[in-house]
């Protein structure tokens, strides 16, 4: 009789402790038993779906959100519960007022499966936002740098390339100066200093192309940090017809 209230206080401590975690993580979870009726559903769960979990607990999904059914969420957790097999997958779901994509994690479980998920539609924006710009950047006119404190080239967009010469993989292995002649290796640390101070600076130099030949840029130089680390963002645009056009 005693070693059964031990266990049954040790499993009670367990419970707590398995309560205390899933409530504490920054991921939406709940479970689900064999007939697809919910037995848990965290606080995190709440905040993401908008439900309180007194009006879901122990009613079967598809009655508590009708709106998965037939859905990709609906037939995956179905698939884990029938083949014992842990599933992940992103999913955008289009009816409000869920409308937002998901990260997804089901596990099967003895009797059920437990979700976890997460509301990644502000990554998704975001990603999207840099696929955009990075599309931008690389279809447009103007040449374009990125340029770490050791004077080499990080990033290249096309136009920088086919002006120059150089494939994108020979131009991430130069140094500013390989192609600058009148910014020599002697003068990066002053202009990196000068252009931390001012932020941003327009002045024109000189390109040197794979041919050998040379033409005057005028460039706009940005300091920037990313990550941690600056960098410089230098947009280059050959001036020859301008300075052809001055004499």
């Amino acid at each position: 009789q005693e070693q059964r209230r031990r266990a049954e206080a040790q499993l009670n401590v367990t419970h707590r402790q398995t309560t205390a975690i899933l409530e504490s993580i920054t991921d939406g979870f709940f479970s689900l038993d064999e007939d697809f009726r919910i037995t848990y559903f965290n606080a995190e769960a709440e905040r993401l779906l908008g439900r309180r979990r007194e009006e879901v607990m122990g009613r079967e999904l598809l009655e508590a959100f009708p709106e998965a059914k037939g859905s990709v969420f609906e037939l995956n957790y179905r698939r884990a519960l029938r083949d014992k097999t842990p599933i992940s997958f992103e999913t955008h779901f289009e009816v409000p007022p869920y409308r937002n994509w998901y990260d997804v994690k089901v596990y099967p479980q003895a009797k059920g499966v437990s979700v976890y998920f997460l509301v990644t539609t502000e990554r998704k924006r975001a990603e999207e936002q840099a696929r955009f710009m990075e599309f931008c950047i690389e279809h447009m006119g103007e040449q374009a740098f990125w340029i770490d404190e050791a004077g080499r080239f990080v990033y290249v967009n096309g136009a920088a390339c086919r002006t120059l010469g150089y494939t994108r993989g020979e131009l991430l292995g130069m140094m500013m100066w390989d192609v600058d002649p009148d910014m020599p290796e002697s003068r990066w640390s002053e202009h990196w200093r000068e252009c931390l101070q001012r932020k941003c600076m327009v002045f024109e130099t000189r390109h040197r192309k794979r041919d050998d030949t040379v033409t005057p840029v005028r460039v706009s130089a940005n300091y920037v940090v990313f990550g941690g680390k600056g960098y410089h963002c230098s947009f280059a645009r050959d001036i020859s017809e301008e300075r052809r056009a001055q004499a």
